[in-house]
């Protein structure tokens, strides 16, 4: 029996330490893994210089999913942030904000120009597999990839083949329910994928309450056509995410809030050009536009005798285009080189309605019109210096404009930037089975026109920007170790990141002088500022050992994170937990209906955070207990089962509302 006690603090290098004579036993390695996201160039994953996680098909059907948000849960590094919306989660990689995670669905950019980040709203059924680079990206992928990149890529027919499928889910725990229907084929070079689903959770139940106001629904499709011929492939994509969410309230003094609106709309034409032969090899070409509506009412009694009622309406629109080739000039030495443009346009109007005992209420509306456009260029090569030796250098060069162009909140305005950023990476073979790899990689996050320009309330508090912004900027060096052989796949990685110029919301004593709005005496002012620098370090891994009937695997990590505030406040409390670690062992244990069981235990330390002003907010480490089980009885019909948080206990993660009750969840996908 597995004693957990031994996988203490003062045990877990012995742990590491006891798999590194393995290299010296490798055997035939198994079918590498292929990833493009972590350099840009089509790679097996253990030739990596980064960090980086692939999960594969079988992975996201391996439980039922109330959202894609969760398939992450177990990913070494990475948490979630719900922000008091279960259905608007979002990533964090390495305890940093998810404003600086890059979310794309195959290789396009979401753009979003909330303070929170990006949410997850693709459906799991769409998916092939999703690459999750951990570390600074951005000479790859761009703005935004400070602390790492999300690519979800989506599903591809196979040649000659037509897929339909449909899915049905129940969740316990919400009493919810999803509905898919899903169609992937190709017929004479044509190819297509047609997808809808329908996602609907009620309020949220614990062991303790019903969290009032945590239902939302989702509605989603999408279409997918292209034709290839010989080394050609034409593509037009289209998807629509259509959200409509309450919000927890809890005791934060809001009566309110909700999201009767979080659509987006993604339109995208390609061109792909792929030869074996030649100097340019690969050529691909995205020509893109998205539009995302957000639209938020919040309610709140300042006193007992006034309601005051907030609108906020958002519209954001993205034009955007890629160009990406990979040349081979020797064997073995390809060079990925692009160009890349993106244009966010913001429009936002707010109305705030205040009802009294003045006979009719006060309404007072205010509008903002900004845009955003970059310019970039990157390139990455990659010399094979002997049959052990491999380099990557790359290297990206920006220019950013922003505009405040209308406004009855300030006056418009201008900013200018340009910013270079670089990487280079090391590989070495030790045998067809273990690498070695060290990275050191810059990323940056420009301040969204959010934080540039506007004004939000929240409550008695106002949040104003700041057009004086910095981009944020952070260096991350990795040090890792993969092993892959017929039985254990192992994948370790040691990282110090440092960060500077991090922005965050700083208490002030009034409104900005280029503001011109007025506001009550008891009003708290934010502004946003490059007040904070970071220092991080920590380690991931995942031990996994493929047996004919059992595949148990450790993955985890452990993180120390340091934050210094502009005022001078230091704190290692960054609401990162010290600790986390998943222990799963999955085992078949029928052939015939090929059942497969597979309990897992989560942990999680306490999580501590302090803001600048010293103000704490803690909550106590938990370990769970959850069970899955699948089933394939036919060919064509797959059923997965998985009974939740089995010991009912009370428990949360800092960033997300309070973890469901004992619950038993049930998704059931049949092909044609």
């Amino acid at each position: 029996m597995l004693n957990l006690r031994y996988l203490s603090k003062r045990n877990w290098p012995r742990v590491l330490l006891a798999l590194l004579p393995i290299t010296a036993y490798a055997q035939v390695a198994q079918l590498p893994i292929q990833q493009v996201s972590a350099t840009g160039l089509q790679q097996a994953l253990n030739m990596s210089p980064a960090a980086i996680t692939v999960i594969d098909a079988e992975q996201l059907q391996r439980q039922p999913l109330m959202d894609l948000a969760e398939v992450f849960r177990d990913v070494p590094g990475v948490t979630l942030v719900d922000a008091d919306v279960p259905g608007m989660k979002r990533i964090r990689i390495r305890g940093d904000s998810a404003r600086r995670v890059l979310i794309k669905i195959d290789n396009q950019p979401l753009s979003d120009h909330t303070s929170r980040g990006t949410p997850l709203l693709i459906d799991p059924s769409w998916i092939e597999r999703i690459e999750v680079v951990r570390g600074s990206a951005s000479v790859v992928h761009g703005s935004n990839a400070a602390a790492g990149v999300v690519n979800i890529i989506t599903r591809r027919p196979s040649e000659g083949r037509h897929e339909p499928s449909v899915n049905t889910a129940y969740y316990g725990a919400t009493q919810g329910h999803r509905y898919a229907a899903n169609a992937v084929g190709e017929h004479r070079g044509w190819q297509y994928r047609l997808n809808y689903s329908e996602v609907e959770h009620g309020d949220r139940r614990t062991p303790q309450e019903r969290l009032q106001d945590s239902d939302y629904q989702l509605q989603s499709w999408a279409m997918h056509l292209a034709k290839q011929w010989q080394q050609h492939r034409l593509g037009a994509e289209y998807d629509q995410f259509n959200l409509t969410a309450n919000t927890y309230v809890g005791d934060t003094g809001l009566d309110s809030m909700r999201f009767p609106q979080r659509d987006q709309q993604r339109v995208a034409l390609t061109y792909d050009y792929d030869s074996l032969v030649g100097a340019l090899q690969h050529w691909h070409a995205r020509v893109y536009q998205q539009q995302t509506t957000r639209v938020m009412t919040t309610s709140f009694q300042p006193i007992p005798i006034m309601t005051v009622d907030l609108l906020a309406d958002d519209d954001l629109q993205t034009d955007g285009m890629r160009f990406q080739s990979e040349w081979h000039w020797q064997a073995s030495q390809p060079m990925l080189f692009g160009i890349e443009w993106q244009r966010d346009q913001l429009q936002s109007d707010k109305s705030t309605t205040t009802h009294n005992p003045a006979p009719m209420p006060t309404v007072t509306t205010s509008y903002q019109q900004a845009e955003q456009a970059t310019w970039s260029v990157f390139g990455q090569q990659n010399w094979q210096l002997s049959s052990d030796w491999s380099v990557f250098a790359g290297a990206r060069w920006y220019q950013i404009d922003s505009q405040l162009m209308r406004s009855t909140e300030r006056q418009p305005g201008k900013n200018k930037t340009t910013e270079l950023v670089s990487s280079l990476g090391l590989v070495y073979t030790v045998n067809s089975a273990s690498t070695w790899r060290a990275n050191v990689a810059q990323g940056f996050s420009y301040p969204s026109l959010v934080q540039l320009y506007s004004m939000a309330k929240a409550g008695n508090s106002i949040d104003y920007g700041n057009a004086y912004l910095r981009p944020e900027q952070m260096t991350t060096a990795e040090l890792g170790w993969r092993f892959q052989q017929r039985h254990w796949d192992v994948d370790i990685t040691a990282y110090h990141n440092q960060a500077i110029d991090f922005i965050d919301r700083q208490r002030i004593d009034s409104a900005p002088e280029e503001f011109t709005t007025t506001s009550p005496a008891n009003t708290i002012h934010r502004q946003w500022a490059n007040i904070d620098r970071v220092r991080s370090r920590g380690l991931e891994w995942r031990i996994q050992w493929h047996g004919d009937r059992m595949q148990p695997y450790w993955q985890g990590a452990w993180q120390h994170r340091r934050m210094e505030y502009g005022n001078g406040v230091s704190t290692k409390h960054s609401g990162v937990a010290p600790w986390q670690w998943t222990l799963a062992w999955p085992v078949q244990v029928h052939d015939r209906y090929l059942i497969t069981f597979e309990p897992t235990i989560r942990h999680v330390g306490e999580q501590t955070a302090m803001d600048a002003t010293g103000q704490k907010e803690q909550v106590r480490a938990f370990t769970t207990i959850n069970l899955g089980v699948t089933s394939q009885p036919l060919p064509s019909l797959v059923i997965r089962v998985m009974a939740g948080n089995l010991t009912n206990k009370t428990y949360r993660y800092l960033t997300e509302l309070t973890a469901p009750q004992r619950h038993i969840d049930v998704d059931i996908t049949w092909s044609f």
